[in-house]
């Protein structure tokens, strides 16, 4: 590669030759900073000379050797070509000279004549070799030639005015000189001259990568600024560019860091440390470098200068994070923990905050004492409010395997649980052997240690729980308030979700007080008791929405907001359970949360499912279970699984959800209130499969369940009706009425999705003279209740009673399901109503009448709200109640509407019409 910015000192060396060659000997010193090019530039100033006859002799100086006396000489006389006999005077002068500076005592005066005489004997070889042609000598590096050699090139310098000689020195500017006196004899020289090397500018480096790059100009601004104009970073960076095989930006590879090595390793060592400190600290300042690497300010102060002036670094840090990791991977792991432990200690004692002292800790893998456990601590719980889940985790971790504290680590522990169960649920379970024996020794703290209870029950080690519980009821003082609160906490939550724990459990002694239950985890408790046990209660839902409005998504209130979810949903609240699920939802996607993120789409499975979104159920459950593995959810799984199992079978994939049924699940999930869901839903797939047998004892062993565990309610599992349906394909009508009438008796009254469902199946059984006015009014309940399967499902069989009845709605009420069961893609289903008609467009029901849609925006507000409800099949008695109008008002709307569409009959209107949102006076 041909040098760049570099013609001046060419020129200046060739005139430097001109005048040796008049026997005008010349001594000249190239200095520069680290990687300059003055190697280089002695290279092909060296194949000039040679082309201009000069015999030119070349050595360097090296670290390694320079404790070998006479070592630069060897190799400046090893190109000699030397006479015979002039060669063996000359090897004996340097074995005498290699054995005289290896004396015992090298400063006596014997000693000092003999080098004297030595140097000056070598020194006329040289000088000789100069009559027959110039000689050239070139020294590379010699601040580390070794101090003999030295010696000679000091009494050559002083000789060579009238010789035809040229010597040429190159060396590192920055540094302190190595031969003092070697320098200041030179400069006392009058025929010594010094060529000072700078850095490359913008131009330099556009001149070098257009030698190398086809495109490499418009790189060159981001490739100066990167290597400070540093000659062989450019190379380097060449180098990248080609391994890269990218084009655009600047690649930064394996070549730049090893020439980043080279440059700091071909200079002095205190380059090299100084280095080390900034890739530690991130900084140059001289204070607490000077303090991390035990030398002085100035020292410092001189190695940061000569990484600026190499365009290695620029005042503050690094040019580039590639330097820095260069400089720390070079260094062995013990070196650099080294270095990690002693910033952090030393900002420790300066009082600087904790994340910075945490990040020297965590790269140095260890810690120097217990004060580091709480900075590591404090800088955990700092990144969460950031949502910085994976850093928080680092810290922990290191604070938890370096605390000599059973308690603290125990503390901490339950810190990486809660993490565990955000950002990575398939790791509490190897965190449950030291949970277990921290119950047993009594290291936690109340409120962790029944937050390891609920760990161990969620993974079916339900008689350790139950012992742990026992072990803490016992210790709940008349005073303890605090532990009572916790305690009523996991009481609560084992009811609405392992209740058959709290027969293992003594009862409680001590209630917790008034002003308690307002903690979010106790009132969402105690709601969600309300809604399983007793039904929809409106101070349940209050509580569960303020919950909601107050809480913010944190690992403290993820479970308050989880139960709170499960009020609403349980008392049938979806208008109001939805907004908050959903946000809740894209929340935790937003913080890369996926533990929590899973158990929100769990709930929302479970909310679509209800309001026969089977595509929505499906997705949500599939997303429940793909962040979080079966295996991960512990008996939990019952939840997502059910939902999909059932939401699969509703849509006619029923190979994929028995499937699912193969799947293995924790023997302890029986155990648990997600055991029923499971149940529930494998009935329904048995159901679905012609199994009624299997079916019926899945629905009944739920009726079993919740009865003993004191929740026999339809609201949480409607298994009456479910078992019900099974008996009706059974023929087992009286059974089927007794439970029908039984769930009827309950609490459906302000259930009308469940009374919907009981009407509907009792009108199954019923003489045909009551069975229009069941279905009537199953329809209406359905359409309250927001399920738009079971709405489907309740039209399909009231459009066989209409015909039954020889009713003119038949036709039209059999449309309207077939086109709710499209909707909920419930293929089954839509095979039921229209046989061979579950893909396309029904034929059964009959086809609407094409109309022009400027015919329908012209219908007035309340003319559209008459035809909408019209054309779902309501009577002109149903609309006229609906709308608060009379039965004429309505006789007249529809008769312009007719007139306005240019139809003759309800039955052609179209089924797209919808009622405006404002509401008109009619």
């Amino acid at each position: 590669m041909a040098l760049a910015e570099r013609d001046g000192q060419l020129d200046f060396l060739r005139r430097l030759l001109a005048d040796a060659s008049a026997a005008y000997g010349r001594v000249a010193m190239v200095t520069g900073p680290v990687a300059s090019g003055k190697t280089e530039l002695l290279h092909v100033f060296g194949e000039h000379a040679r082309g201009a006859g000069a015999r030119v002799l070349t050595a360097t100086g090296t670290r390694a050797e320079r404790n070998m006396p006479l070592g630069v000489l060897r190799q400046l006389l090893r190109g000699a070509a030397l006479a015979p006999e002039t060669l063996a005077r000359v090897l004996a002068l340097l074995d005498e000279g290699q054995a005289t500076a290896t004396r015992t005592e090298p400063d006596n005066e014997v000693t000092e004549r003999v080098q004297a005489r030595i140097a000056h004997d070598l020194a006329d070889t040289l000088l000789a070799l100069s009559v027959e042609s110039v000689l050239v000598l070139t020294v590379d590096d010699v601040d580390h030639a070794d101090v003999a050699s030295v010696r000679v090139l000091v009494d050559l310098a002083r000789r060579l005015r009238s010789h035809r000689v040229l010597v040429l020195f190159t060396e590192l500017t920055g540094a302190s000189p190595a031969h003092p006196a070697f320098r200041t004899e030179l400069l006392r020289q009058p025929h010594f001259r010094r060529i000072r090397l700078t850095p490359l500018s913008v131009r330099g480096v556009a001149e070098m990568l257009a030698q190398q790059l086809a495109d490499g100009a418009h790189l060159a601004a981001d490739c100066h600024e990167l290597t400070g104009g540093n000659p062989l970073l450019v190379r380097a960076l060449v180098e990248d560019q080609h391994s890269a095989h990218t084009a655009g930006g600047l690649s930064v590879g394996e070549a730049f860091g090893q020439a980043v090595l080279a440059c700091l390793h071909r200079s002095n060592p205190l380059l090299l440390r100084v280095a080390q400190g900034i890739a530690v600290l991130g900084s140059t300042e001289a204070e607490p470098l000077s303090g991390l690497l035990d030398l002085a300010p100035e020292a410092v102060t001189q190695g940061v200068d000569t990484l600026v002036e190499a365009g290695l670094a620029r005042r503050g840090g690094f040019r580039h994070p590639a330097v820095g990791a260069a400089v720390l991977a070079d260094v062995s792991p013990d070196t650099r923990a080294d270095l990690h432990l002693r910033a952090a200690e030393r900002l420790h004692l300066e009082g600087a905050p904790p994340a910075p002292i945490a990040e020297h800790l965590l790269a140095a893998g260890r810690i120097g004492g217990q004060w580091a456990v709480q900075m590591l601590w404090t800088a955990g719980e700092h990144a969460l409010t950031e949502d910085r889940v994976e850093y928080a985790v680092e810290c922990l971790e290191l604070a938890h395997r370096s605390s000599t504290d059973d308690q603290t680590r125990a503390t901490i522990r339950m810190m990486l649980v809660g993490l565990a169960r955000r950002a990575n649920p398939a790791v509490v379970a190897r965190h449950l052997a030291e949970l277990t024996e921290a119950l047993r020794k009594g290291t936690l703290n109340t409120r962790d240690a029944l937050t390891s209870v609920r760990c161990l029950l969620l993974h079916g080690r339900n008689t350790e729980a139950a012992e742990a519980m026992i072990q803490l009821s016992e210790t709940v003082g008349q005073t303890d308030k605090q532990t009572a609160l916790e305690l009523a906490i996991t009481r609560e939550w084992m009811f609405s979700m392992h209740p058959p724990l709290l027969s293992q459990l003594p009862a409680a002694e001590l209630a917790p007080e008034s002003g308690a239950v307002r903690d979010p985890r106790l009132q969402t408790g105690l709601a969600l008791r309300k809604v399983i046990a007793v039904g929809p209660e409106e101070t349940a839902i209050m509580d569960a929405e303020q919950v909601l409005q107050g809480s913010r998504l944190s690992e403290k209130t993820f479970d308050a907001l989880v139960s709170a979810l499960m009020v609403l949903y349980f008392a049938d609240r979806l208008d109001r359970a939805l907004p908050w699920a959903d946000a809740l939802l894209a929340e935790s996607a937003e913080r890369n949360a996926p533990g929590w993120h899973a158990m929100f789409a769990s709930a929302r499975a479970a909310m679509a499912l209800r309001q026969g979104d089977l595509p929505g159920a499906e997705a949500h459950a599939r997303a429940a279970l793909r962040h979080t593995t079966p295996h991960t959810w512990g008996v939990a799984v019952g939840g997502p699984l059910g939902c999909l199992i059932v939401a699969l079978t509703e849509l006619g994939k029923l190979a994929e959800a028995e499937e699912l049924l193969n799947l293995p699940t924790p023997d302890a999930m029986l155990e648990s209130t997600f055991g029923l869901q499971y149940l529930s839903a494998r009935g329904r797939c048995h159901l679905a499969a012609d199994r009624l047998y299997a079916a019926l004892g899945d629905f009944r062993l739920c009726g079993e369940l919740m009865a003993e565990w004191g929740m026999d309610r339809p609201s949480f599992v409607p298994w009456r009706s479910d078992a019900a349906e099974v008996l009706i394909r059974l023929g087992k009508h009286h059974e089927a009425r007794a439970l029908l009438e039984e769930q009827l008796a309950m609490d459906c009254t302000n259930r009308p999705r469940i009374r919907g469902v009981t009407l509907r199946l009792l009108a199954a059984i019923s003489e045909p003279h009551r069975r229009l006015a069941l279905l009537t009014e199953a329809v209406e309940l359905s359409r309250a209740g927001g399920d738009r399967l079971q709405l489907a499902r309740a039209l399909g069989e009231l459009s066989q009673a209409q015909v039954e009845a020889d009713s003119t709605q038949a036709r039209m009420t059999l449309r309207r399901a077939w086109h709710l069961a499209r909707e909920c893609q419930a293929a089954p289903l839509c095979e039921e109503l229209v046989p061979g008609q579950a893909g396309v467009e029904a034929e059964a029901p009959p086809a609407p009448v094409e109309v022009d849609a400027d015919k329908v925006t012209a219908l007035s507000d309340a003319e559209q709200r008459v035809a909408a409800l019209a054309a779902q099949g309501h009577t002109n008695r149903q609309i006229a109640s609906k709308l608060c109008i009379t039965i004429s008002t309505v006789e007249q709307h529809l008769t312009r509407v007719y007139k306005k569409l240019n139809v003759t009959r309800r039955a052609d209107l179209p089924s797209g019409l919808h009622s405006p949102d404002t509401a008109v006076s009619a």
